[in-house]
């Protein structure tokens, strides 16, 4: 269940597109545009949290410096 190898990797794995890993296999041909939004969106999502806590331990690093 890799995209090496071919599979499906999106259809197989609900939790796909969660993984900064998948930002490599996203341009791939997909099933259906529906799916290839999907995962965008979760893509998204992901990438807005990881910005939000940066932003939150930079503030707090600030913070705590001054």
């Amino acid at each position: 269940m890799n995209a090496a190898d071919g599979s499906d990797v999106e259809a197989d794995d609900p939790t796909w597109g969660t993984s900064p890993k998948d930002v490599l296999y996203f341009w791939r041909p997909f099933t259906s545009l529906d799916r290839r939004a999907e995962v965008g969106r979760k893509m998204l999502t992901v990438v807005v949290v990881w910005f939000v806590i940066l932003v939150v331990i930079v503030g707090l690093l600030v913070a705590l410096t001054n």
